[in-house]
Protein backbone atom coordinates (compact mmCIF):
# COMPACT_ATOMS: atom_id res chain seq x y z
CA UNK A 1 0.00 0.00 0.00
CA UNK A 2 1.22 3.48 -0.88
CA UNK A 3 0.15 5.62 2.09
CA UNK A 4 0.41 9.39 1.72
CA UNK A 5 1.09 11.05 5.08
CA UNK A 6 0.80 14.83 5.14
CA UNK A 7 2.39 16.61 8.08
CA UNK A 8 4.80 13.71 8.55
CA UNK A 9 7.31 16.00 10.28
CA UNK A 10 4.97 16.76 13.19
CA UNK A 11 4.80 14.83 16.45
CA UNK A 12 1.95 12.56 15.30
CA UNK A 13 3.49 12.14 11.86
CA UNK A 14 6.79 11.02 13.37
CA UNK A 15 4.95 8.47 15.50
CA UNK A 16 3.10 7.09 12.48
CA UNK A 17 6.26 6.70 10.41
CA UNK A 18 8.01 5.00 13.35
CA UNK A 19 5.10 2.64 14.07
CA UNK A 20 4.99 -0.92 12.81
CA UNK A 21 1.95 -1.37 10.55
CA UNK A 22 0.22 -4.72 10.16
CA UNK A 23 0.82 -4.97 6.41
CA UNK A 24 3.35 -3.81 3.86
CA UNK A 25 3.13 -0.01 3.75
CA UNK A 26 5.20 2.35 1.63
CA UNK A 27 5.04 5.81 3.22
CA UNK A 28 4.84 8.80 0.91
CA UNK A 29 6.00 11.94 2.72
CA UNK A 30 6.54 14.61 0.06
CA UNK A 31 8.26 17.90 0.85
CA UNK A 32 6.18 21.05 0.53
CA UNK A 33 7.96 22.08 -2.68
CA UNK A 34 6.48 18.99 -4.33
CA UNK A 35 3.18 18.91 -2.46
CA UNK A 36 1.83 22.25 -1.25
CA UNK A 37 -1.64 21.57 0.13
CA UNK A 38 -2.60 25.26 -0.21
CA UNK A 39 -2.02 25.04 -3.98
CA UNK A 40 -4.64 22.88 -5.72
CA UNK A 41 -2.48 22.62 -8.85
CA UNK A 42 0.41 21.25 -6.79
CA UNK A 43 -1.89 18.76 -5.05
CA UNK A 44 -3.47 17.65 -8.33
CA UNK A 45 -0.06 17.18 -9.95
CA UNK A 46 1.21 15.05 -7.08
CA UNK A 47 -1.78 12.71 -7.17
CA UNK A 48 -1.56 12.49 -10.96
CA UNK A 49 2.12 11.55 -10.88
CA UNK A 50 2.19 9.25 -7.82
CA UNK A 51 0.18 6.12 -7.03
CA UNK A 52 -1.64 6.73 -3.74
CA UNK A 53 -3.83 4.08 -2.10
CA UNK A 54 -4.79 5.92 1.10
CA UNK A 55 -4.15 9.23 2.84
CA UNK A 56 -3.60 10.30 6.45
CA UNK A 57 -4.01 14.07 6.38
CA UNK A 58 -2.39 15.79 9.36
CA UNK A 59 -0.70 18.84 7.82
CA UNK A 60 -2.13 21.79 9.70
CA UNK A 61 -1.56 25.25 11.12
CA UNK A 62 -1.52 24.34 14.82
CA UNK A 63 -0.23 27.51 16.50
CA UNK A 64 -3.58 28.25 18.13
CA UNK A 65 -2.81 31.75 19.39
CA UNK A 66 -0.93 32.79 16.23
CA UNK A 67 -3.98 31.78 14.22
CA UNK A 68 -5.92 34.66 15.77
CA UNK A 69 -3.37 37.08 14.34
CA UNK A 70 -3.10 35.50 10.88
CA UNK A 71 -6.53 33.92 10.31
CA UNK A 72 -6.24 33.84 6.51
CA UNK A 73 -3.03 31.82 6.64
CA UNK A 74 -4.60 29.40 9.11
CA UNK A 75 -7.70 29.07 6.91
CA UNK A 76 -5.59 28.52 3.79
CA UNK A 77 -3.86 25.55 5.42
CA UNK A 78 -6.51 23.96 7.62
CA UNK A 79 -9.60 24.57 5.52
CA UNK A 80 -8.68 25.11 1.88
CA UNK A 81 -5.63 22.86 2.10
CA UNK A 82 -7.82 20.05 3.39
CA UNK A 83 -10.37 20.77 0.67
CA UNK A 84 -7.65 20.35 -1.97
CA UNK A 85 -6.55 17.00 -0.57
CA UNK A 86 -10.10 15.76 -0.02
CA UNK A 87 -11.15 16.72 -3.56
CA UNK A 88 -8.42 14.55 -5.07
CA UNK A 89 -9.26 11.65 -2.77
CA UNK A 90 -12.95 11.85 -3.60
CA UNK A 91 -12.40 12.10 -7.36
CA UNK A 92 -9.90 9.23 -7.34
CA UNK A 93 -11.83 7.11 -4.80
CA UNK A 94 -8.92 7.11 -2.35
CA UNK A 95 -9.61 6.47 1.35
CA UNK A 96 -8.74 9.48 3.54
CA UNK A 97 -8.35 9.95 7.27
CA UNK A 98 -8.38 13.52 8.58
CA UNK A 99 -7.03 14.29 12.06
CA UNK A 100 -9.14 16.87 13.86
CA UNK A 101 -9.40 18.29 17.34
CA UNK A 102 -11.48 18.81 20.46
CA UNK A 103 -11.25 22.54 19.70
CA UNK A 104 -14.25 22.17 17.37
CA UNK A 105 -16.38 22.20 20.55
CA UNK A 106 -17.20 25.14 22.83
CA UNK A 107 -16.70 23.31 26.14
CA UNK A 108 -20.18 23.99 27.47
CA UNK A 109 -21.17 20.34 27.99
CA UNK A 110 -20.84 18.59 31.33
CA UNK A 111 -20.50 15.09 29.88
CA UNK A 112 -18.11 13.71 27.30
CA UNK A 113 -18.51 14.87 23.71
CA UNK A 114 -19.74 12.25 21.24
CA UNK A 115 -19.12 12.52 17.48
CA UNK A 116 -22.70 13.60 16.77
CA UNK A 117 -22.58 16.57 19.16
CA UNK A 118 -22.96 20.00 17.58
CA UNK A 119 -19.69 21.79 16.93
CA UNK A 120 -19.23 25.40 17.99
CA UNK A 121 -15.53 26.32 17.91
CA UNK A 122 -14.33 29.32 19.90
CA UNK A 123 -11.16 30.08 17.94
CA UNK A 124 -9.88 30.57 14.41
CA UNK A 125 -7.98 27.30 14.73
CA UNK A 126 -11.11 25.44 15.84
CA UNK A 127 -13.25 26.92 13.07
CA UNK A 128 -10.74 26.06 10.34
CA UNK A 129 -10.38 22.49 11.64
CA UNK A 130 -14.16 22.13 11.61
CA UNK A 131 -14.16 23.35 8.00
CA UNK A 132 -11.57 20.67 7.24
CA UNK A 133 -13.90 18.07 8.72
CA UNK A 134 -16.74 19.18 6.47
CA UNK A 135 -14.59 18.98 3.34
CA UNK A 136 -13.40 15.50 4.33
CA UNK A 137 -16.92 14.25 4.97
CA UNK A 138 -18.11 15.21 1.52
CA UNK A 139 -17.29 11.57 0.87
CA UNK A 140 -19.24 9.14 3.04
CA UNK A 141 -16.26 6.78 2.83
CA UNK A 142 -13.77 9.08 4.58
CA UNK A 143 -12.96 9.23 8.29
CA UNK A 144 -12.48 12.11 10.73
CA UNK A 145 -10.61 11.31 13.95
CA UNK A 146 -10.92 13.92 16.68
CA UNK A 147 -8.28 13.84 19.38
CA UNK A 148 -7.03 16.14 22.14
CA UNK A 149 -4.05 17.42 24.13
CA UNK A 150 -1.50 15.60 21.99
CA UNK A 151 2.05 15.02 23.20
CA UNK A 152 4.94 13.22 21.52
CA UNK A 153 8.30 13.72 19.87
CA UNK A 154 8.19 17.47 19.36
CA UNK A 155 9.64 20.43 21.29
CA UNK A 156 6.23 22.09 21.15
CA UNK A 157 4.11 20.00 23.47
CA UNK A 158 2.70 20.50 26.95
CA UNK A 159 4.86 17.84 28.60
CA UNK A 160 8.14 19.33 27.42
CA UNK A 161 7.02 22.90 28.12
CA UNK A 162 6.05 22.06 31.70
CA UNK A 163 9.27 20.09 32.22
CA UNK A 164 11.44 23.01 31.12
CA UNK A 165 9.52 25.49 33.27
CA UNK A 166 9.55 23.23 36.32
CA UNK A 167 13.31 22.73 36.11
CA UNK A 168 13.91 26.48 36.08
CA UNK A 169 11.45 27.63 38.75
CA UNK A 170 10.33 26.78 42.28
CA UNK A 171 6.67 27.13 41.31
CA UNK A 172 4.62 27.54 38.15
CA UNK A 173 1.06 28.65 37.46
CA UNK A 174 -1.15 26.31 35.42
CA UNK A 175 -4.84 26.67 34.60
CA UNK A 176 -7.17 24.42 36.57
CA UNK A 177 -10.45 25.11 34.75
CA UNK A 178 -9.59 23.40 31.47
CA UNK A 179 -10.25 19.66 31.49
CA UNK A 180 -9.61 17.14 28.73
CA UNK A 181 -7.87 13.93 27.64
CA UNK A 182 -4.07 13.96 27.25
CA UNK A 183 -3.10 11.81 24.25
CA UNK A 184 0.24 10.11 23.50
CA UNK A 185 1.10 10.38 19.80
CA UNK A 186 2.49 6.82 19.69
CA UNK A 187 -0.78 5.37 20.98
CA UNK A 188 -2.88 7.40 18.56
CA UNK A 189 -0.58 6.48 15.66
CA UNK A 190 -1.20 2.77 16.25
CA UNK A 191 -4.96 3.35 16.27
CA UNK A 192 -4.79 5.37 13.05
CA UNK A 193 -2.92 2.56 11.29
CA UNK A 194 -5.57 0.12 12.51
CA UNK A 195 -8.15 2.38 10.88
CA UNK A 196 -6.18 2.37 7.62
CA UNK A 197 -6.54 -1.40 7.65
CA UNK A 198 -10.28 -1.64 8.39
CA UNK A 199 -11.28 1.71 6.79
CA UNK A 200 -14.19 2.89 8.95
CA UNK A 201 -16.01 6.06 7.91
CA UNK A 202 -17.68 9.02 9.57
CA UNK A 203 -16.35 10.57 12.78
CA UNK A 204 -14.72 8.89 15.77
CA UNK A 205 -13.14 10.23 18.94
CA UNK A 206 -9.75 8.83 19.97
CA UNK A 207 -7.69 9.88 22.97
CA UNK A 208 -6.08 8.17 25.92
CA UNK A 209 -8.56 7.07 28.58
CA UNK A 210 -9.09 9.21 31.66
CA UNK A 211 -9.25 12.96 32.00
CA UNK A 212 -7.62 15.71 34.04
CA UNK A 213 -7.19 19.45 34.29
CA UNK A 214 -4.14 21.14 32.83
CA UNK A 215 -2.86 21.67 36.38
CA UNK A 216 -3.32 17.99 37.27
CA UNK A 217 -1.52 17.01 34.07
CA UNK A 218 1.37 19.31 35.01
CA UNK A 219 1.61 17.84 38.51
CA UNK A 220 1.87 14.30 37.12
CA UNK A 221 4.55 15.37 34.64
CA UNK A 222 6.57 16.88 37.47
CA UNK A 223 5.95 14.03 39.92
CA UNK A 224 7.06 11.30 37.56
CA UNK A 225 10.34 13.10 36.88
CA UNK A 226 10.99 13.88 40.53
CA UNK A 227 11.29 17.61 39.91
CA UNK A 228 11.00 19.90 42.93
CA UNK A 229 8.45 22.42 41.74
CA UNK A 230 5.01 23.44 42.98
CA UNK A 231 2.04 23.85 40.64
CA UNK A 232 -0.29 26.72 41.52
CA UNK A 233 -3.87 26.47 40.24
CA UNK A 234 -5.07 29.52 38.35
CA UNK A 235 -8.15 30.29 36.26
CA UNK A 236 -7.97 30.77 32.50
CA UNK A 237 -8.95 34.42 32.93
CA UNK A 238 -5.74 34.93 34.91
CA UNK A 239 -3.70 33.58 32.00
CA UNK A 240 -4.88 35.63 29.00
CA UNK A 241 -4.26 34.22 25.53
CA UNK A 242 -5.18 35.31 22.03
CA UNK A 243 -7.33 32.23 21.39
CA UNK A 244 -10.10 31.02 23.66
CA UNK A 245 -9.92 27.32 24.56
CA UNK A 246 -12.86 25.11 25.49
CA UNK A 247 -12.87 24.69 29.27
CA UNK A 248 -14.43 21.24 29.03
CA UNK A 249 -13.39 19.10 26.08
CA UNK A 250 -13.54 15.51 27.34
CA UNK A 251 -14.10 13.16 24.42
CA UNK A 252 -16.43 10.18 24.73
CA UNK A 253 -14.65 7.21 23.13
CA UNK A 254 -17.69 4.92 22.76
CA UNK A 255 -17.45 5.33 18.98
CA UNK A 256 -14.36 3.10 19.16
CA UNK A 257 -16.34 0.36 20.91
CA UNK A 258 -18.97 0.44 18.17
CA UNK A 259 -16.28 -0.27 15.57
CA UNK A 260 -14.51 -2.93 17.64
CA UNK A 261 -11.41 -0.74 17.96
CA UNK A 262 -9.50 -1.14 21.22
CA UNK A 263 -9.48 1.96 23.40
CA UNK A 264 -6.17 3.64 24.19
CA UNK A 265 -4.56 3.12 27.64
CA UNK A 266 -5.01 5.57 30.50
CA UNK A 267 -3.20 8.88 30.04
CA UNK A 268 -1.05 8.35 33.16
CA UNK A 269 0.26 5.09 31.74
CA UNK A 270 0.86 6.82 28.41
CA UNK A 271 2.74 9.69 30.05
CA UNK A 272 5.00 7.27 31.93
CA UNK A 273 5.80 5.38 28.73
CA UNK A 274 6.58 8.64 26.92
CA UNK A 275 8.98 9.78 29.64
CA UNK A 276 10.58 6.33 29.78
CA UNK A 277 11.11 6.41 26.05
CA UNK A 278 12.72 9.82 26.28
CA UNK A 279 15.08 8.58 29.00
CA UNK A 280 13.75 11.03 31.58
CA UNK A 281 12.68 8.43 34.12
CA UNK A 282 13.70 4.85 34.88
Amino acid sequence: MNLLVTGAGGQLGKSIIAAKPHGNINYLTPHREHFDITDKVSVNRYFAENPVDAVIHMAAFTAVDDAERVPEICKAVNAYGTENVARECIERKIYMIYISTDYVFDGRKSTGYVPSDKTNPLSVYGRTKRDGELYTLRSENNLVIRTSWLFGKSPRNFVDTITKLAKSKNSINVVCDQIGNPTFADDLAALILDCIEIQPSGIIHAANEGCCTRAEFAREIIRLQGIDCQVNDILSDEFPSAAKRPNYSILDMSSLDELGIKRLPNWKDALRRYLLGEGRIK
